[in-house]
């Protein structure tokens, strides 16, 4: 018996260390998502200002105006849908497959208990192959999480490489031209 007891407290101890390293998954992302929300509202605000900032042409509008208003127009758009990317990003799906009952998941401690003491007698008599299972469940949940926000990032971060920052050297070339 004690050596099944050894067994389960490392196998949880291995189950907590990858629960550890996929919470700091999640807080690096998030930190990231932070950056280029900023990055992507800097652009966004300074192209909005600039295009209202355009003097009124009396009679006809050029065609390089016009090229500039849309170049922007779509660097917004770009910026935007990058921006509704890195929220998917930081706000994931966190529902609890196969665990209603979870002593660990935080939605499950708080909508199956009445009170922190019913909690507390929850974790008093679970078994140490349930905690086991509940580890191992919540570890499997998080990856999905994880796996999910780095997906969502690569979205936007292709996004922002290959649609965004290119139109934005081209509505920052176009506003030179314009004058």
């Amino acid at each position: 018996m004690p050596e099944e007891n050894t067994q389960l407290k490392e196998k949880a101890d291995f189950l907590l260390d990858v629960l550890k390293r996929y919470d700091h998954y999640v807080a690096t992302t998030n930190f990231k998502v932070g950056l280029m929300m900023s990055f992507l509202g800097a652009i966004v605000l300074g192209l909005t200002i600039r295009v209202l900032l355009l003097d009124p042409v009396q009679g006809e509008i050029g065609c390089i105006r016009y090229t500039t208003i849309i170049a922007i127009s779509l660097t917004v758009a770009s910026a935007l849908y990058a921006a509704i990317q890195l929220l998917r990003a930081a706000f994931p799906n966190t529902k609890n497959d196969n665990g209603a009952d979870s002593l660990i998941f935080f939605g499950a401690v708080v909508t199956e208990n009445k009170n922190p003491e019913e909690y507390y007698q929850k974790v008093l008599s679970i078994e140490q192959g349930e905690i086991l299972r509940d580890l191992s469940t919540q570890t499997y949940n998080m990856a999905g999480v994880v796996n999910h926000k780095f997906k969502v990032l690569k979205i936007a971060v292709n996004t922002m490489i290959f649609v965004t920052i290119p139109l934005l050297a081209v509505s920052l070339a176009l506003l030179i031209v314009e004058g």
